[in-house]
């Protein structure tokens, strides 16, 4: 097995990445920025886990799931703050003037079912998705075959998700949607990484991003299946994960 280095490009996308989820959710209301903000920074974590299979799948000669190892990195993340958080809300629930009066139990309901609370149901997501994806890059059938079933669970789940209304079976389209994320960042792995794009490249590029959102007068999210217009969504995720190559 060939040594795996770090790549200093994913790691500096991965810390974008999370400065831009915090400062997404620093705004109350629902403004330019957020809708900039959600047009890409959910999926390009989801992206970057494709980059760093595709690297591990060249590396090591076969694509696995360690599934010891993301217990550990992401469930036990899961469990231990997805408790604490329940205990928060539910707490301010009671003392509040929430008509809900969401109970700790209604919480624990949520993270058992992997609906998550609030940012926590990225990572259930993101474990099933990557989970899946393996499996089916590692069937024994025809490659183009595997690209055409994860290309058609996409574009179709992102076509019909819209319509799922009821929280309770949102879980599934969600992991389908991470898994076609991860499956674009898996493809475009080897062009991004044989590519020093230029600052000015770059700055074109995330402007290019900033025009594409403008046209959605919402924001596009994986959390709740709003999307608006797909095409723009895959574009906006494409562009402003290659604009990450360091220069």
């Amino acid at each position: 097995m060939n040594d795996l280095k770090r790549m200093n490009y994913i790691d500096n996308t991965k810390g974008i990445g999370i400065f831009l989820v915090v400062l997404g959710h620093c705004y109350t209301k629902e403004n330019f920025i957020t809708i900039w903000l959600n047009s890409f920074h959910m999926p390009l974590f989801f992206i970057i886990v494709g980059y760093i299979l595709k690297y591990k799948e060249i590396m090591n000669g076969n694509l696995s799931f360690n599934l010891k190892n993301r217990l550990k990195n992401i469930g036990i993340p899961y469990i231990f703050f997805g408790i604490c958080i329940s205990l928060f809300l539910a707490t301010l629930s009671q003392l509040g003037e929430d008509n809900s009066k969401i109970t700790f139990l209604g919480y624990i309901k949520s993270l058992v079912t992997l609906k998550g609370v609030q940012a926590l149901w990225f990572l259930p997501c993101l474990f099933i998705s990557e989970y899946i994806f393996i499996l089916i890059l590692n069937a024994n059938i025809n490659y183009k075959v595997k690209c055409l079933i994860l290309g058609i669970l996409f574009i179709t789940t992102l076509i019909f998700s819209s319509n799922i209304s009821n929280l309770s079976f949102i879980v599934l389209p969600r992991v389908i949607i991470g898994m076609g994320f991860i499956f674009i960042g898996y493809l475009f792995y080897k062009i991004v990484n044989k590519q020093k794009f230029s600052l000015a490249t770059i700055i074109a590029i995330n402007l290019i991003v900033f025009i594409l959102s403008s046209f959605n007068k919402t924001s596009s999210t994986m959390y709740n299946l709003h999307f608006n217009n797909i095409i723009i969504y895959i574009f906006c995720q494409i562009y402003f994960a290659c604009s990450k190559k360091k220069y």
